[in-house]
């Protein structure tokens, strides 16, 4: 595990064969929200493929999650509460950026969402190809498959955009403390 600049990361997460069970569970669980009418959050573009958001509530995944919160508490010394986790595909065509601060309600009023931090383990991605996730600013961070990112959910993310197009599953967890 390793402390970066208001980012924590933590690698080699879970076991070969409990990652590739995760990646097994999530994806027939896919589906396109755009044209599902799916629209959570305020910043939603309808790009990838989802799960609904309460995939942490998946009994199948109670051993990823508990691992997740593990992690979470060693490096950010604090109790955290899950709101909301999803699964997400993506292939590099689009860059989205947006923050995990509110929702969009199905009246189209926009809400606070009460997340602090937001996790992304990158379930399965291409091993050299691209960064794994930028940030607004220019930065950008580059996580190895099975690895998580943890930052605060104020800050304007997105997958990043790629000329060869490769699949990337995720998991987006987002937390209130």
């Amino acid at each position: 595990m390793k402390l970066l600049y208001k980012k924590y990361a933590s690698y080699n997460v879970l076991a070969e064969e409990h990652r590739t069970f995760v990646l097994d569970i999530i994806k027939p669980l896919l589906f396109d929200g755009e044209k599902a009418g799916w629209n959570y959050s305020e910043n939603y573009s309808g790009n990838g493929m989802h799960t609904h958001p309460g995939l942490h509530l998946n009994p199948k995944l109670r051993l990823f999650y508990d691992r997740v919160v593990e992690d979470f508490k060693t490096l950010v010394r604090k109790e955290p509460v899950i709101k909301n986790s999803w699964a997400l595909w993506t292939n590099g065509q689009y860059v989205n950026w947006h923050t995990h601060q509110n929702l969009a309600m199905p009246d189209g009023t926009i809400v606070p969402s009460g997340v602090d931090f937001s996790i992304v383990y990158y379930v399965k991605q291409h091993p050299t190809i691209g960064r794994s996730t930028q940030f607004e600013d220019g930065s950008a961070v580059t996580s190895p498959q099975n690895s998580l990112l943890i930052f605060d959910s104020k800050i304007s993310h997105s997958v990043p955009s790629s000329t060869i197009k490769i699949n990337r599953y995720s998991i987006v967890i987002d937390i209130s403390i």
